[in-house]
């Protein structure tokens, strides 16, 4: 046809036809030759221009539209409403704001914005999908008159934005202006509900659509109210709905399956799953990746193995490289990171995603080497890393203190642009700079940050508490607050570590204050627990046992903190007592539990208690006796007289992994005078040989106690390093006084 118009001379004489062949063209999606129709065309119009730009939209070419719109004005054409409508959308399409600020700004000098409503509402629609929320709010309360595009525009900003309270206040705002919500709105504010778990408000929202009778008219309503009543975990309301419905789509199908598998029914899902399939709907790869990840979530490997089994089966689903990823995840959250690896090697592309799920799975697992060379593989591959793959690496290098690794990734992340000043790599930066105690570097990269959160400021406090310059910390936490940053639960459970570490116990009241104040104590068992370890260090145990009291739910973490308080300072008998009313409230016991216990049990002399505790760890609680337990069984023999009884678990042990353990018992040795076994324990400790000159003043200290030739004993022992001299109670190592202690109890020889 365009031949024959050509023929005809009809193409340069009339301009409906011209406009007429450049639609049919830019239709097909022909854009090439809608471009030569115009380009050949030597009087054009608005109309024309407008097609263009239209035609380049609705293929996603925004870029090439907004060129379009210039090339308009340069040309001397004057954009109509369609025109500045279309270039907004161009603008949404590749997230350029700025360019849609320039738009926004000719229609305001034009007087469009306050005579149209379908430019103000593309106007917040615009703003909206490059994310800039506020600006849209600013344009929708400037608007003379807004419809429910308009709010509907907003609230589904807000909640793909994540702000769903935003997006729900946004709604009743709307309402109280008597805009009545039309289904695109309820679908927006069921998910809104769904991302803040708000059934409340859903179950308010579902009884209108029910009064409108939308929910049997819409299957986008369905699938919403489906989703967020799973998302809240009322899966007995879905699966009500779901069963409803009389007309299915596999999106209807994915939110039942989704939420049976994200609330770990994960049995019930896999049986959905086949009979989605039954009712002939292919679950498409979002099906599979939400099971997947809940499988990884639950360490169901199980029904994970199944999953992985049924994806095989669909050669497009193999190759999927987020179902590539999902299954690096889910067998890497399993533990089975060679099951993780052969996935990652039968993937014929692998992409950044592919490759930083890998790598997160080496960490999650402890194998932070293999995640550094990962990194290195990318980079030989010439894979360009996000910054997921950076935040990964620089955690691994300050797992493993490794600087100069660091410094070198710090130098890749350079090389990328200003990416050391985002703020969730550059708190990276600052958190691997912390942790390989490089606190100077670590404060030039906060300092550089563009935005410094809380996330920032708790890396930087982090670290100088954790490298002990405790002054520094709480210096750090006061700047904080005065630049008007919140602190959240991390923030203020480092402030107390702070304070304990210089004995501030004036300022750790003062955060207690604060967390008082914004209800922590109650919400908060990790902020609870960190109080009472403040208190208990500066040796406040009545303060620090009222705060146990005031927490509304008490872990093992709790009771163990509040224990070691009291143990540290000598306390033993309330020790005995808190752990008997600690088993009677049904808390089981841990490790440390018992080490901190059998510790009291040695220091007030409790034999028996102490073997009774001792024996009933595996039975009762499921504690399996450590090295650790076996050390304080052995102080408590020994300080009670029993040496050989303590010896006797000493030569059981496969191997001596801390000095205390021959310390203990020839410290009991010394005490008694008894030779006997001192000699036994000494050559025991030379033979392991580990260097500890300690042994030698201990067994001075036997000698002396047991009134024996000191001179006779020694001349038939290995002779001493040169640089010790021993002296009973007390010795001397390279002109250094040292006091004999052991990590978990101290006594005087």
């Amino acid at each position: 046809m365009h031949v024959d118009i050509a023929r005809l001379g009809i193409l340069d004489q009339t301009l409906f036809v011209a406009n007429a062949l450049l639609d049919m063209y830019l239709s097909c999606a022909l854009l090439d030759k809608a471009q030569e129709v115009f380009n050949n065309f030597t009087v054009k119009n608005v109309v024309m221009w407008t097609s263009l730009i239209t035609g380049y939209v609705k293929v996603g070419l925004g870029e090439k539209a907004f060129q379009c719109y210039k090339e308009m004005q340069d040309s001397g054409y004057s954009p109509d409403t369609v025109t500045f409508i279309c270039t907004l959308k161009a603008c949404s399409t590749v997230g350029a704001a700025r360019r849609g600020q320039e738009v926004h700004a000719e229609i305001e000098r034009l007087g469009i914005f306050k005579k149209d409503v379908v430019v103000g509402n593309t106007l917040v629609d615009m703003y909206v999908k490059c994310g800039w929320l506020t600006k849209a709010r600013e344009v929708l309360d400037e608007m003379p008159l807004r419809n429910v595009v308009s709010w509907t525009a907003l609230i589904t900003g807000c909640v793909d934005c994540g702000y769903n309270e935003e997006a729900l206040q946004c709604s009743e705002e709307m309402q109280l202006e008597g805009v009545i919500p039309n289904s695109v709105t309820y679908i927006g504010c069921l998910r809104a509900c769904g991302g803040s778990l708000d059934v409340e408000t859903g179950t308010k929202i579902h009884g209108e659509i029910e009064q409108r009778t939308l929910f049997k008219n819409n299957l986008a309503v369905g699938c919403a109210l489906v989703d967020m009543y799973a998302k809240c975990g009322l899966l007995s309301r879905a699966q009500d709905i779901f069963d409803k419905l009389s007309v299915r789509n596999s999106v209807l199908w994915n939110a039942l399956i989704t939420g049976y598998a994200e609330c770990g029914y994960l049995n019930n899902a896999l049986y959905l799953l086949g009979k989605m399939q039954q009712e002939g709907f292919a679950p498409d790869a979002s099906t599979f990746i939400s099971m997947l990840k809940a499988c990884g979530t639950a360490r169901d490997i199980d029904v994970g193995s199944e999953l992985h089994a049924a994806i095989k089966k669909r050669r497009s689903l193999e190759c999927d490289p987020f179902i590539g990823s999902s299954l690096i995840d889910m067998y890497a959250h399993c533990g089975l990171l060679s099951k993780a690896q052969e996935v990652f090697e039968s993937l014929s592309a692998k992409d950044v995603i592919v490759w930083n799920s890998l790598m997160t799975g080496f960490l999650e697992n402890g194998c932070d080497e293999e995640a550094l060379i990962c990194y290195e593989k990318m980079q030989d591959e010439e894979i360009m890393p996000d910054p997921v793959t950076f935040v990964c690496a620089l955690k691994a290098c300050g797992i493993m203190k490794a600087l100069s690794k660091g410094e070198e990734i710090h130098s890749d992340i350079a090389r990328c642009g200003n990416l050391e000043k985002d703020s969730i790599i550059g708190n990276s930066l600052v958190d691997m700079y912390a942790k390989n105690n490089s606190l100077v570097r670590a404060k030039e990269v906060f300092d550089g940050l563009l935005c410094q959160d809380t996330v920032s400021w708790n890396s930087l406090i982090a670290g100088y508490v954790q490298h002990g310059e405790g002054e520094q910390a709480i210096d750090c936490y006061e700047q904080m607050q005065m630049k008007g940053m919140f602190p959240n639960s991390g923030t203020f459970i480092l402030g107390l570590k702070a304070c304990s570490s210089i004995g501030a116990m004036g300022k750790g009241q003062a955060i207690h204050v604060e967390i008082e104040r914004k209800g922590l104590l109650q919400n908060d068992i990790l902020v609870g627990t960190a109080v009472i370890d403040m208190y208990a260090k500066h040796g406040s145990m009545l303060l620090a046992y009222e705060v146990f009291n005031c927490l509304p739910v008490r872990n093992v973490i709790s009771w163990n903190t509040l224990l070691t308080g009291y143990t540290s300072l000598g306390e033993c008998e309330h020790v005995i007592e808190l752990f008997e009313r600690m088993l009677e409230e049904g808390v089981n016991a841990s490790w440390v539990t018992f080490v901190i216990v059998l510790n009291a049990c040695s220091q007030m002399g409790l034999v028996k208690q102490g073997e009774t505790y001792y024996k009933c760890m595996l039975k009762d609680y499921g504690v399996t006796p450590s090295l650790e337990h076996q050390i304080c069984m052995i102080d408590l023999l020994g300080r009670a007289g029993y040496v050989d009884e303590a010896f006797s678990i000493v030569k059981k042990l496969p191997s001596f992994l801390d000095p205390s353990v021959w310390h203990s018992v020839l410290g009991a040795c010394g005490r008694l005078g008894n030779s006997k076994v001192g000699n036994e324990v000494f050559r025991l400790a030379r033979h392991i040989g580990r260097r500890d000159s300690s042994i030698y003043g201990l067994m001075s200290s036997i000698y002396v106690a047991g009134d024996i030739s000191e001179e006779t004993e020694m001349a038939n022992l290995p002779k001493a390093p040169l640089d010790f001299l021993c002296f009973p109670s007390t010795f001397w190592w390279n002109d250094k006084y040292e006091s004999f202690s052991s990590p978990l109890f101290q006594y005087t020889v």
